[in-house]
């Protein structure tokens, strides 16, 4: 019936998007790199800061992930072709590495 064949394929997609987020957080683990998102505050956020401040026509100042650090991710993944989500995630790092971005890997113990 047309409800188990729905059931079916919602499974499918579910089981496909469970296999992303699990391959994703195994190679960000694996690499030892960590997304930025909002809210983030550290080094590498201070970092992507200043790489869109370089990058793009905006000023945005400091080590915290704000609203318009966001917004200019927004903007600058779709500019380059990514996944606009506004958050740093390996896809949009790897690019940005190209294009002269430094993120600083935390030494494993």
């Amino acid at each position: 019936t047309r409800a188990s064949w729905i059931q079916n394929k919602s499974d499918e997609v579910f089981s496909v998007v469970e296999t992303l987020l699990k391959q994703a957080a195994k190679t960000t683990k694996e690499e030892n790199i960590r997304v930025l998102t909002p809210n983030s505050v550290g080094e590498n956020v201070r970092r992507w800061n200043d790489f869109l401040n370089d990058k793009m026509d905006v000023h945005i100042l400091g080590n915290r992930f704000t609203k318009e650090t966001l917004e200019a991710t927004k903007v600058w993944q779709q500019k380059n072709g990514l996944q606009v989500t506004g958050i740093v995630d390996p896809d949009t790092l790897a690019k940005a590495t190209d294009q002269g971005f430094e993120y600083k890997r935390k030494k494993l113990n």
